[in-house]
Parts: C-alpha cells; structure tokens; sequence
C-alpha cells in the first residue's frame, strides 16, 4: 500500500517548497480554510517561499516602466507614504542603475568664480575663503588680547604697589600705539603676510616669556611694551589686507565682520580674562594667550604673500614715515577722517568717565546699573556690526560714517536727560549702534580714497589719533569733575561730537562723488580664488 500523504484537492495543486516543511505548513491552512468556508490571505513569506523564487524588487516595475534619464529622480511621495518597506535587491542590480543614472544627467556643475550662483551666496565669510581665514585669525588674536589684558592687571593688582604696577601697565600698554606711522611705513615696504605672522609670532614669544620666567614688575613693563609695538605693526597692516583679499563691492560687508572681531574683543575678551584667571590663574590666562597667538599666525600662513604696492623712490623708513604724514596733511578725505576720528574720541571717551558716576549716583542703580549701562553700549556695537554684514553692499560709506557719528552724539546728548535707568539704557544702545557703524563706514571710506601704496602709512597715523584723542579725553575730563557733574560731562561729550561733524562733515561730502571705483593698484594685485574643477564620474 502505498503510503498516505496531505490531502491535496483538485483545484489547488501541490507546491515545490522551498524549505523543509513549509508545503505541510501551506496544505494545512488550505485545509483549514476550506473547513470555515473561506480562503485567508496568506502571509508573503508563504508565498514566496511556495513559489520557491527570490524576493523580486520592490521598484523594479516603476524602474522598468520610468525613462532612464528620471530614474534618479525621486518619485512624488515619500517612502513612509507609500509604506514601502525596504529594498532587497540582487547584488549588482543597484551598481548598474547608479551608473546609468550618473551617465544620463551627467557630470556635477560647480559654480565658478565671478558667477551668479557664487555671487548669490550672501554671507562673505561662507564663499570667501581667504577672507574667512584672516578674519578667524584677527578674532582668534583679538579676543585673546582682551583676555591677556585683564590677567596682566590682576597679576600686578596683587602684588607690592599695586597702584603704581596697574598704572605702568597701562602706560606701556599705550605709549607703542602713538608711533603708528612708523608701524605703518614698516607695512608699506615689506610683504605683509610676512610682517603679520611676524607680529604675532613676537607676541607670543613674549607672553611665553612671562608664563615661564614670571619676571618682575621692572621686567614686565618691557615685555609688554615690547607686546603692544607688535600689536601696533600688526594693526597697520591688518588694514591693507581687507581690500587687496575682496572685490571692491564686498568692501563694506568685509569690514563690518572686521568691525565683529574688534567688538568681541570687547565683549568676550575681559569675561573670558576672568574666567581663565579664576581657573588656571593670571599665569594661565596669559598661556592662553600666547597660544591664541600662535593659532593667529598658523591661520595667516594660507593666505597670500601680499607683497608691497609702492612705487617711486625707495627711501628709508624715516623718510616714508615723513611721506605718509604729509600725504594725510593735503589728502583731503584722509585729514578729514582722521581730524573727525581725533575730536570724535576725544568727546565721546568723556562717557567713560562719567557714566559710572550717572549709574551710581545720579540715577541711584548701583554696580549692578553701571555694569547694565557699559554692557549696552557694546551689545548694541555688535549688533551694528552683524546688522551692515547683511545690509551694506549698496551703502555709501560716506553716509554711513557720518550717520553713525551722528546717532553716537545724539545717543550722549539724550543720556544727559535720563530721568531712570531704563531711559538711560535705551540711550546707550543708541549710541552703541552709532558707534559701531561709524567705524565700518570709516574703515570702507579710508579704503576707497587712498591710494593701496600709502594706506598702511594712513591707516597707522589713524590708530595713532585714536589713541592720542582718548588720552587727551581722559585727561581733560578729570577737570570737569564728572563725580558731580554727570549730566554736565555727557551733555558736552554729545555737543562736541556734533561740532566735530560740523567741521569735517562738508569736506567728506564733497568728496563723495570723486571716490575711485577700487584702490589704485589693488585689483591687479587682488589674489584670485581657486576654481572649482568638475570632478570625474566613474
């Protein structure tokens, strides 16, 4: 007899299985089914295994169906739309379809340089390479400053005579900053990638030199001054750099990301001064420092070599010196700005002065509303900053620089009236933003009507009135006695600005419509941004 096997019926033959036992597991759901008078859907595992075939691919009819141009195109809907699950393809299927795929659209488009896709990507820092490099450098070596700076007084604060030890700090700290022109020369006859990385490499060597001999005051005093005549090369030449590394465009929206990395020096440089001084000690803070230094000259190393400008005779460094001086004397948008930058500073540096005796004795706030009130005016710096990086491009910097002056003396003339601390805050802010885009339009303007050859000269003598207006402002405000005349302090520091964009106002005018187009010389020595090459597609 032969033996009995599963019922099979009629209409439903038997099924290769292929696995060992599944056609049993089949023939009884069959069974079952038939018993209750329907057929259950089977699940797809049964199936395909009945069937004994791979699983086939889930697209491969869309695929088949679809041009081959579109077919690396994705279809309307999501995968979790159409609830598909995932791919299970023969090995080699998906190679071949990427290849076709590739050969039909073939090969990737990069913009190049000059482009209207380039030229569309509005953030400078993201399209501009070189650019990006020099301003991480500037803001890496700045916000490091700051920090040293802060370390350094409360190094000597806590020593034997501190008075006196703070007060030569400051004094060596400030005294390099007035042989700008000298520095500026130096800029306009060597290479100034070279004199940067120079710079920085000096000052890191000195504040290592701190950090491990830990010399005394007699010692300290040098070495810092020897530090701030480093810095004060480095300033110079800093500024030659912006419009030989951008288009004469991106002038303006350059240099008010310059403008970000100076107010973080503000800003974050005597928080993270503190900072590390409560972490790792004064020394360890000044270790910071000379390292952001050597980070500063790693960053200029990419860009480029940036060789001299000048033409003409070559004479000494003395006799250049004398050559920039007297060309700031007949050139006259450069003695505009500079007179401007001069009476700016020496009124507008009486707010220092006064505005801790406004908080704290006129307006009754205290520490805590003299720390609101110089906050303010910093925070509303960079927030002028970020705020012409997106807006600037189509800005006269004439306008700018006196718009700015004109809202810092409006923003001091209205502290003076304050009647409470909220009032008086709002007028700071005023006075921050005004500040903050007086500098991007004075650097933009500077840069626009000197000649490239002379600007590091111009640029030093303009650092060198900065420093000799705010000296000279400090000085004169201990007369006024700001203690009890506070309102007094603030309403002579906003008129006296207004006189000075009285005075410089109408030559900056004038000159507005006889600006060049782009330095002289610059554009031809403008180094050009690596092109893009398409790359090859297997």
């Amino acid at each position: 007899m032969a033996a009995r096997g599963p019922a099979v019926h009629a209409h439903q033959p038997a099924r290769p299985s292929g696995r060992r036992g599944a056609g049993r597991t089949a023939d009884r759901d069959r069974g079952e089914a038939d018993r209750r008078g329907h057929r259950p859907r089977r699940p797809v595992r049964h199936r395909q295994q009945a069937c004994g075939a791979r699983p086939p691919a889930v697209h491969a009819p869309l695929r088949r169906h679809r041009p081959l141009a579109q077919a690396h195109q994705p279809h309307g809907r999501s995968a979790a739309q159409r609830r598909i699950p995932a791919r299970r393809t023969r090995p080699g299927r998906d190679l071949t379809h990427c290849r076709r795929a590739h050969a039909a659209r073939g090969p990737p488009v990069f913009p190049l340089k000059g482009s209207k896709a380039l030229a569309a990507e509005p953030n400078l820092i993201r399209r501009h390479r070189l650019f990006r490099r020099f301003w991480l450098a500037r803001a890496v070596s700045l916000v490091g400053d700051g920090a040293a700076m802060v370390a350094l007084v409360l190094l000597v604060s806590r020593g034997d005579h501190a008075g006196t030890g703070v007060s030569l700090i400051l004094l060596a700290e400030s005294v390099p900053r007035f042989f700008g022109p000298l520095a500026g020369a130096l800029a306009d006859r060597m290479g100034v990638r070279r004199l940067l990385i120079a710079a920085e490499l000096v000052q890191a060597l000195v504040f290592g030199i701190v950090v491990l001999a830990r010399p005394g005051l007699a010692v300290l005093v040098p070495l810092v001054a020897v530090a701030a005549a480093a810095s004060t090369v480095f300033s110079a030449a800093g500024r030659t750099v912006v419009p030989r590394l951008v288009d004469e465009k991106d002038l303006m929206p350059a240099n008010a990301w310059m403008g970000t990395a100076f107010n973080l020096q503000a800003a974050l440089g005597p928080v993270l001064g503190g900072v590390f001084s409560a972490w790792g000690g004064e020394y360890g803070a000044l270790a910071v420092n000379a390292g952001s230094f050597v980070v500063s000259a790693l960053l200029l190393t990419r860009i480029p070599a940036l060789e001299p400008l000048r033409t003409g005779q070559r004479r000494t460094l003395l006799g250049d010196t004398v050559e920039g001086l007297k060309f700031v004397r007949h050139h006259r948008v450069s003695r505009a700005i500079v007179l401007l930058l001069l009476l700016g500073l020496f009124f507008g540096s009486l707010d220092n002065l006064a505005l801790v005796f406004l908080a704290e004795h006129t307006l009754d706030a205290g520490d805590t509303g003299f720390g609101i009130l110089s906050a303010s005016f910093g925070v509303a710096m960079v927030a002028a900053s970020l705020w012409l990086v997106r807006t600037a491009e189509s800005r006269s910097p004439v306008w700018v620089l006196l718009a700015g002056w004109f809202f810092t003396g409006l923003g001091l003339l209205l502290t003076a009236a304050a009647p409470v601390l909220l009032a008086a805050i709002a007028m700071q802010l005023i006075a921050g933003l005004g500040n903050g885009v007086a500098n991007v339009g004075e650097e933009t303007l500077l840069q626009k009507a000197v000649p490239a050859e002379v600007l590091g000269r111009v640029g030093g003598t303009l650092s060198s009135a900065a420093f000799f207006g705010s000296t000279a402002g400090y000085l004169a405000g201990s007369l006024l006695s700001p203690d009890s005349h506070a309102r007094l302090v603030f309403v002579i520091a906003g008129g006296g600005i207004f006189l000075a964009l009285a005075l410089c106002g109408p030559a900056l005018l004038s000159a507005r419509t006889t600006l060049t187009a782009s330095p002289p010389d610059a554009e031809a020595q403008k180094p050009a941004e690596p092109v893009a090459q398409p790359e090859a597609v297997a």
